[in-house]
């Protein structure tokens, strides 16, 4: 499976890029669609054609802003759900690892507050494969003392350009994600060739038509066909990623959230257009809504939660706990908020 490189959050970030407002405003067009010219680009913010072109080139040699070719999860009918683990002897680290090598865990990180040890992101089809990943593959795992689950039912916010990324990403090989795709995408949605051209544009999602064809050797408008076909039946799409700690986003937190039930949708309306919230939950299990935080430093955490989360009519409890180091983030897959 890919992984991340092992990254620590929460330290003071040193060397990072600045980015202009106008670097900024070019990331946030890209976001909205990846694939833009940089004249359109130019003609939406009004800014010189040589200008954007000149910005990107420095924001893609230094990896500040990629694109990622991902598979909907909903669109393959997978559901997923977030588990939080206590480890007792055995060092947290070594089943961090063991569990990331697991094909269903999307995401693996260490918490660094509170009482448990790792949170892990799980995608599952049905009952039986939520079972079998949990019962038989977690379970299993040396260490793992206890959990608790929250299966995530609705995704009132999810904006991909803040999921944790980082420049030394490494996609898994062409080889080994053609193997996974076809034990994970229902059979029927995609050919051999389907599969194969979604393998290259995960492997690298700016390449061109005429480079995936050549690899297929095929037509490039065959290649074109089929890319537009994916992508018009909702099987993969691009999104755009920044690397957060260009941005001055060095602390990434897991935040649970208990509601009134009958205010719930007004706190999600609440929280909705916060950007140091760019992803939130709905869940079923021990808490109503789960998301993750972006911000410069632990003391902003703080005061979001003191200051805005707690005084949200509502709200009954807030818990943090910070994402210390990823062990794993597979890339290949995306929500979309409703």
């Amino acid at each position: 499976m890919a992984r991340n490189a092992a990254t620590g959050h929460g330290k003071a970030v040193e060397n990072a890029l600045t980015l202009s407002d106008t670097d900024q405003a070019i990331l946030a067009e890209l976001t909205s669609d990846p694939f833009a010219s940089n004249a359109s680009v130019a003609k939406a913010l009004g800014l010189a054609t040589s200008l954007v072109s000149s910005r990107l080139r420095i924001l893609q040699r230094d990896r500040v802003s990629q694109v990622l070719a991902v598979i909907d999860l909903d669109r393959i009918n997978q559901s997923f759900c977030f588990v939080q683990i206590q480890i007792k002897g055995r060092s947290v680290t070594e089943v961090a690892e063991e569990m990331a090598a697991q094909r269903l865990v999307l995401m693996v990180s260490e918490l660094a507050d509170g009482a448990w040890d790792l949170l892990a992101l799980v995608r599952f089809g049905d009952i039986h494969s939520l079972n079998e990943v949990i019962c038989r593959d977690l379970a299993t795992i040396e260490g793992v003392r206890t959990w608790k689950i929250d299966t995530v039912v609705d995704v009132p916010v999810f904006r991909a350009e803040y999921i944790s990324y980082s420049p030394h990403y490494t996609p898994l090989s062409f080889e080994d994600n053609v193997g996974y795709l076809k034990l994970d995408i229902p059979e029927g949605m995609c050919d051999e060739i389907d599969l194969q051209i979604i393998a290259h544009l995960q492997e690298n999602a700016h390449q061109s038509i005429n480079d995936i064809s050549r690899k297929l050797d095929m037509k490039p408008s065959t290649a074109r066909y089929r890319i537009n076909n994916l992508k018009s039946s909702e099987i993969i799409r691009f999104i755009r990623v920044i690397d957060q700690s260009a941005v001055g986003i060095d602390t990434f937190t897991f935040v649970e959230i208990n509601v009134e039930l009958s205010q719930t949708n007004s706190v999600i309306k609440a929280l909705r257009d916060q950007q140091w919230l760019p992803q939130l939950f709905r869940c079923v299990g021990s808490v109503d809504l789960v998301g993750i935080m972006v911000t410069n430093g632990t003391d902003e955490v703080l005061r979001l939660k003191r200051e805005i989360l707690s005084e949200i009519d509502g709200v009954e409890a807030v818990k943090i706990s910070r994402l210390h180091k990823t062990h794993k983030n597979d890339l290949r897959w995306a929500q979309r908020s409703t």
